[in-house]
């Protein structure tokens, strides 16, 4: 993600065990939450894209 994108704050209702989950996925691949779900977002386009 090029550091000059603008950026915006999102906030989710998620249950503890999730948040919990999602910041030990984070934190062990030594990144951010907000960047797990950028990668995720990304899959999803790619994937959208050789669907069609």
């Amino acid at each position: 993600m090029p550091e000059h994108e603008k950026r915006t704050t999102l906030h989710l209702s998620i249950t503890l065990a999730d948040k919990v989950a999602l910041k030990t996925m984070a934190a062990e691949r030594d990144t951010t939450v907000s960047s797990l779900i950028h990668e995720w977002i990304e899959r999803e386009r790619v994937s959208e894209k050789s669907d069609e």
